[in-house]
């Protein structure tokens, strides 16, 4: 599994990495800290880390192949906490002012994965980019 990349950071913690990039406008940290555990084959099994921003901003991942997290996104700021459930293809996104859903279109065939109907969204995103 090493040689394939099948660890949990390139597996699910890159989404992880990409919604902190996201909140905070693409800065890049200037210190992580990571500690987690290897299974026998020498891949990631676990990794809890924390990225330090630019002007005393912080993210704190935590993923794992062994037990079942949330799976949300948490920010928290000054003026309360968004609660994003599934926060790699959200559906819903809680604020401090209330709830935003915005349900996926129903699809004509069953995917693998759930909520991959959002994916048609990025492939019309890559088509429009590629026509101009």
């Amino acid at each position: 599994m090493k040689a394939q990349g099948r660890g949990t950071i390139l597996d699910v913690g890159v989404y992880t990495i990409q919604l902190a990039q996201f909140i905070f406008n693409g800065d890049k940290p200037i210190s992580i800290k990571a500690s987690g555990f290897l299974n026998d084959g020498g891949v990631d099994q676990s990794v809890s880390a924390i990225l330090l921003y630019s002007h005393n901003r912080t993210a704190t991942m935590i993923t794992n192949f062994d037990v079942r997290l949330p799976n949300e996104g948490i920010i928290v700021g000054t003026k309360g906490i968004i609660k994003i459930p599934e926060f790699w293809h959200p559906t819903r996104i809680e604020l401090p002012t209330g709830v935003i859903e915005d349900p996926l279109p129903e699809a004509p065939h069953k995917f693998n994965f759930y909520n991959s109907a959002g994916l048609r969204f990025e492939a019309m995103e890559v088509r429009t980019c590629l026509q101009t």
